[in-house]
């Protein structure tokens, strides 16, 4: 009976709660604030419901920018029974810490009474020791902050090994070697090609986290740390670990941790029970990164189960013997005790949304911000127009840097609440940035309004738009009240300092200002402004002063570094800067910019041999050191590279073309044409080209007037060394430049134009040391001179493929590199004929690659892609709606689905600022956004193909137009990107970024293109070989056609139907869609009478299957002409119309040919039939038809059949089959007779009388 009762007042508890609570959150929903405050106060007077509502209430006071509402945490803390769920989830938030900092008095004060409390976990004490360190070191209090950071309980004590390659992401499943080799005398290979081991940094950073990019330089990569442990005795303990990549932890070779998403976590977020053998135990981290991550870092605790470190272990950087662990111990993972917390909460109240948003703001700390969207969008479903949780919303879109999902989000809150501080800061951001101050303004007295006059944030905006509009005397006035009010603002410092030192009268006041500030603060940009002053002073001293207290405390910082070994340099100091540069090195190893800045200390010490050792050094752990390079080669004695790349008489031989009579009908030619280049040992190269180009005529002016140097921004440095229009009289005028963009002025006919360029090419990733390049010595228009180099290591291995070059190359040596030269004087030129392929399939070509098969290729294409192609939040949500009430589909329906799904919703986009030239976007930004180009649409095909179980791939490919046979040798020369897919035994090559196509077709442009498979994994068989992509398509292209006409004297009545299948409905699609119908009833009007050379009165039209991607449109026409009969004597005649052509008159003009003929570019149909219908009227009759006409060829079979009907009737039925490949020119004879012959056999008029 007391169970009874006791379980009835809990119930009743739980609804009276529930109730208070639900009218607070209906408050919110209609978007009355001041009754959920209301509401609010009465609910912290009851015990059952204070808690949740004091967490309501710090929220509120979040999006209302109330100050110290840490204050509300002090008075929530004592009633909680668990706080450390809490205080993680609002870490961060002004309801606690507020960041990193110093803290004020009051804050910190608090701060120690609830964390440090034995009431909080041990991860909470010892993330609460970090921020409290912060605010020391921010106190300008270095030795308390390095006190209390070392009770934090991290291992500090680390060898380290890096960079390997991590493309992508794609490292993160690779096993490389230092997983199994802890040994010191191990030796690996890093992501430049360099021998590396594992080294022991001299210096790590004084607080608990081991950031790597201070060890191991990388832009991304995948960076190894181990430590020896040592246990007393064998027992069980809690690996706790956090850091900003993709993550793995191993105890004792055993995997404990995997990560594979590039998270930036707080401490102990991944968590593994496991069992510590007695002796030394080897932990290893596996950090990796791109450049989605900012600051790689990691951090490690031991810890016991209340998250204190265990007492009694010690830890060794240096090798020790240790038992490897055969016991699985990754399924004895602790999921994070805040995210258990809220998500049992969820499941006892799953109405009461405080506890999603908690538990969104756990994931949001360890940036699993797809898990914070979801769960914040359940809370939606429950009260959508929550202003708590729409906001949340705002802060996870704008984490993760989806622009187009966050402006959405930001509409949506405004229409539930447009009066939210957030907004009056928002509107007044956008306005200031559009340069529309006065409307900025009105928006800061809306933040006057909410906030105050005296908050640290609004004179902080005030200041700014005093600035921009150059109100300098208020601007003045606002500061010095700022400074009074808050005296250790860093931005109020910054201007206070630079106004002091525009308008003192003393030279060294804005240096006392700074050093007042400094003396109770640490800042580095403020030290960087008092270091500038101390330089401008010429208080030489002072900066070294400044400098070495930096360096002192952050020795292992890259930048502190860098600055003081620059002052020494500067003030030559070079035995103190050599000294600096060398303790760097125990930290860095590898860094090559060390190595080359202590090359010229070696170099103004006279140590020149030294200096030679370490610019070897330098370039051999970053090949992209151009500048080392020629620095080296100055030390060894050799003549810089580019000598031998230039041409020393390049003007005589412009003066001598410029001399000689314009006799060509060309519009142009190539005076030289010339192509050089440099491959290093190392990897990366150099590109060094020249060109003169003589205009013979306007339209040579037209095409060269201005023209683009081509290169990649991302991969590639280009140097325009010269660029200059050469007159006919010697003149020489300077081109216009910008970028790589060329304008030649005052270009005359007889004029040349002259411009040589450098391009120094960077290399990376898996493909870091290969090379492949592409040379055609020949043009349509007549070249002089062209010439190909290339200088390579002597042992060097690469292919070489031609076409229509017989000579080898003249092979020399120069220095340390072996020279293959191709060089002709006036090639022969090309000669254009229509349809013929590309000048790189016909040319004088040359092709060089040293990859050594496909396979290297699409395996780094697959590192690339597949990393990115990931499941996020939203991909998840558009897989449902596509799939929605959809079951028991077949595979083909499937793929149709999703391919529907995408045309329907996603636009083709190809902007250079928002794609890369290889790596696609994520399919969650794709969605998003609703653009993607080839690669990214591709990309979410296969991402949501993968998740419905399609087993796809996808395919890079060279455009058929590109050349059918253009790629001869492994290159990564593709220009467009496709998916494969298997479905029920069959392949299906699908299009992706054409709305109008029908699924399953293959557009022309696409058959028989080069192209290459892209394996999903290292197992998948694809990608081996280029492949040539077949004609997959589900039915042919075809035309069917109905024609029916009726005459009526000198008048025809007709209708026709046409169906177009395939590719054709495509394109019909294409050119009607987004049409008026007047510019509907245009087009077709044309189209009849550009049959019957007349304007037909077109009656009615009707077109089926325009909106949608059936595979057959249907355009049907009723339509009446004139004066279409002849007369021939007492016979009268009507010649009929096909509507299509099978060839034209002005097609193939040529009598001879020597080019293939690239039919498939003129003829985009699979078949044709056609059936005509006449009908006289009564009293008139047919006279003898013509006989029946058939035609077989390998390229087309072709047959027009002549049926006289019943009565006044005549039917013709004409039906073609076409082979569109490439023909020979071999058959160019037959073709053309056969073109003539099915001409004259249309070119038919039926008599009758």
């Amino acid at each position: 009976m007391k169970k009874l009762i006791l379980f009835s007042l809990l119930l009743l508890s739980l609804n009276i709660r529930a109730s208070i609570i639900d009218d607070i959150y209906k408050a919110l929903e209609t978007g009355d604030r001041k009754q959920a405050r209301t509401l609010i106060d009465q609910a912290i007077l009851k015990p059952e419901s204070k808690v949740d509502a004091q967490f309501i209430l710090m929220l509120l006071n979040i999006i209302d920018n109330k100050k110290d509402i840490y204050k509300v945490m002090e008075k929530a803390y004592p009633s909680l029974s668990d706080p450390s769920p809490y205080l993680y989830s609002l870490w961060f938030t002004d309801a606690l810490t507020n960041g990193y900092g110093k803290k004020e008095t009051d804050r910190l004060e608090a701060l120690k009474k609830m964390l440090l409390n034995p009431k909080t976990s041990g991860s909470i004490q010892a993330a609460a020791k970090y921020v409290i360190g912060a605010h020391y070191l921010f106190s300008n209090n270095f030795e308390e902050a390095q006190k209390v950071w070392s009770e934090v309980g991290s291992i500090k004590e680390w060898q380290m090994t890096g960079p390997f390659d991590n493309t992508s992401g794609s490292g993160f499943n690779k096993k490389y070697p230092p997983i199994d080799q802890p040994q010191p005398d191990a030796s690996f290979i890093s992501a430049t090609n360099s021998k590396i081991s594992w080294f022991r940094s001299a210096e790590f950073q004084k607080d608990p986290w081991i950031a790597t990019g201070n060890h191991i330089v990388a832009n991304q990569a995948i960076v190894y740390a181990q430590t020896f442990l040592n246990s007393p005795s064998d027992m069980d303990a809690t690996i706790s670990l956090g850091g900003s990549g993709s993550l793995k932890l191993w105890v004792n070779d055993n995997m404990a941790v995997e990560n594979e998403d590039e998270f930036m976590t707080e401490l102990d977020v991944y968590n593994c029970k496991v069992k510590l053998k007695k002796g030394y135990n080897r932990i290893l981290v596996q950090l990796g990164y791109t450049q989605n991550t900012s600051y790689p870092n990691f951090i490690v605790r031991v810890v016991d189960s209340k998250y204190e470190p265990i007492k009694g272990l010690t830890y060794s950087s240096e090798y020790k013997p240790y038992p490897k662990s055969k016991e699985e111990i990754a399924n004895q993972k602790i999921e994070h005790f805040a995210e258990a917390f809220f998500k049992k909460k969820i499941d006892e109240q799953p109405n009461n949304i405080i506890n999603y948003i908690l538990l969104s703001k756990a994931y949001f700390r360890r940036s699993d911000v797809n898990k914070a969207i979801d769960i914040l969008n359940k809370a939606l479903k429950i009260y959508p127009n929550n202003v708590l949780t729409n906001y949340e919303l705002i802060l996870n879109y704008n984490k993760i840097d989806n622009r187009t999902e966050l402006l959405k989000q930001i509409e949506r809150l405004r229409k539930i609440d447009p009066n939210l501080y957030f907004f009056a800061v928002y509107d007044y951001n956008t306005s200031y940035n559009k340069g529309n101050y006065a409307e900025a303004e009105e928006h800061l007295n809306k933040i006057k309004e909410i906030s105050g006059a005296f908050t640290e944030d609004y004179i902080q905006y005030q200041m700014k738009l005093l600035a921009a509009k150059k109100d300098y005397q208020k601007l003045i006035s606002v500061l010095r009240d700022a400074l009074n009010s808050y005296p250790e603002n860093q931005y109020f410092t910054t201007v206070g300092y630079y106004l002091i030192k525009d308008q003192s009268k003393s030279t060294d006041q804005a240096a006392k200002f700074l050093e007042a500030y400094l003396d109770k603060n640490f800042n580095y940009d403020i030290q960087e402004l008092l270091i500038k002053e101390y330089e401008n002073l010429g208080k030489k001293s002072k900066v070294e002063q400044l400098l070495n207290k930096q360096y002192q405390f952050f020795p292992e910082e890259t930048k502190s570094t860098n600055n003081l070994t620059s002052f020494y340099y500067k003030n030559e100091k070079y035995k103190k800067g050599l000294e600096i540069v060398e303790k760097a090195l125990l930290n860095i190893p590898y860094n090559s910019s060390y190595w080359y800045d202590k090359a010229f200390f070696q170099e103004a010490l006279g140590m020149k041999t030294e200096a030679i050792s370490d610019l070897e050094k330098a370039i051999n752990y970053n090949p992209n050191l151009f500048e080392a390079r020629e620095k080296l080669r100055e030390f060894q004695g050799k003549k810089p590279l580019v000598s031998y790349f230039k041409i020393e008489d390049a003007y005589k031989e412009i003066e001598k073309a410029l001399a000689d009579p314009l006799k060509s009908d060309d519009n142009y030619e190539y005076i030289f044409y010339n192509q050089s280049f440099v491959v290093f040992p190392e990897g990366a190269s150099v590109e060094y080209s020249s060109s003169s180009i003589r205009m013979l005529n306007n339209s040579g002016i037209e095409k060269w007037k201005e023209t683009s140097i081509p290169y990649n921004r991302s991969t590639d440095n280009l140097i325009i060394e010269k660029a200059e229009v050469v007159k006919k009289n010697g003149e020489k005028v300077t081109a216009e430049q910008n970028y790589n963009d060329l304008v030649f002025p005052s270009l005359e006919i007889g004029d040349a134009i002259y411009f040589e360029y450098r391009i120094e090419r960077y290399t990376y990733g898996k493909l870091r040391k290969e090379f492949w390049n592409d040379f055609v010595f020949n043009d349509y228009v007549p070249t002089r001179k062209s010439m190909f180099k290339i200088f390579t290591p002597q042992d060097y291995q690469f292919e070489i493929r031609t076409n229509l070059i017989d000579t080898k190359p003249k092979t020399y040596s120069v220095d340390d590199y072996k020279c293959y030269e191709w060089s002709f004087a006036d090639p022969q030129k090309c000669i254009s004929e229509s349809y013929m392929p590309t000048i790189n399939e016909v040319g004088m070509t040359l092709s060089i690659s040293t990859v050594k098969d496909w396979k290297t290729i699409s395996h780094w294409y697959s590192d690339l892609v597949m990393p990115i192609a990931k499941e996020d939040y939203n991909i998840n949500e558009i897989y449902s709606k596509i799939f929605e009430n959809k079951i028991e589909l077949s595979t083909f329906e499937k793929a149709k689905a999703i391919y529907e799904f995408i045309c329907t919703n996603i636009r083709y986009s190809s902007v250079d600022f928002r794609q890369s030239s290889y790596v696609p976007l994520k399919p969650m930004v794709t969605v998003s956004t609703q653009l993607g180009d080839c690669k990214d649409l591709s990309t979410l095909f296969f991402t949501l193909a993968r998740k419905a179980g399609i087993k796809t791939n996808l395919v890079l490919v060279n455009t058929r137009d590109k050349g059918e046979e253009a790629i001869k040798l492994p290159s990564i020369n593709f220009n467009h990107c496709i998916v494969k897919i298997d479905i029920d035994g069959k392949t299906l090559f699908q299009e992706l970024t054409d709305n109008y196509l029908p699924f399953g077709y293959v557009p022309t442009k696409l058959q028989n293109s080069q192209a290459l498979v892209i394996p999903n994994s290292e197992t998948d068989t694809v990608g081996n070989s280029l492949i040539h992509i077949p004609n997959t398509s589900i039915n042919k292209s075809m035309f069917k056609r109905e024609i029916n006409v009726k005459i009526e004297d000198d008048q025809l009545k007709a209708t026709t139907k046409l169906t177009a299948y395939g590719n054709l409905a495509e394109s019909y699609r294409s050119d009607y869609s987004g049409l008026t119908n007047d510019e509907v009833k245009e087009k077709i009007v044309k189209r009849i009478s550009n049959e019957y050379s007349g304007t037909p009165k077109l009656n009615s039209y009707n077109i089926e299957n325009l909106d949608n991607r059936n595979d057959v449109v249907t355009i049907s026409s009723d339509y009446t002409i004139e004066n279409k009969i002849i007369e021939i004597g007492g016979l009268k005649a009507i010649k009929p119309v096909f509507f299509e052509d099978i060839f034209t008159t002005n097609a193939f003009l040529e009598e001879k040919r020597t080019q293939p003929i690239l039919y498939w570019k003129y003829e985009d149909c699979d078949y044709y039939e056609t059936e005509v219908t006449l009908e006289l009227p009564n009293g008139l009759n047919f006279m003898d038809l013509p006989a029946n006409f058939k035609l077989d060829k390998s390229y087309i079979n072709y047959s027009l059949e002549f049926v006289k009907l019943a009565g006044n009737k005549v039917k013709l039925i004409r039906k073609v089959s076409v082979n569109n490949a490439t023909l020979p020119a071999s058959i160019y004879t037959d073709f053309k007779q056969t073109m003539k012959v099915i001409l004259k056999a249309e070119d038919i008029y039926l008599a009758f009388k």
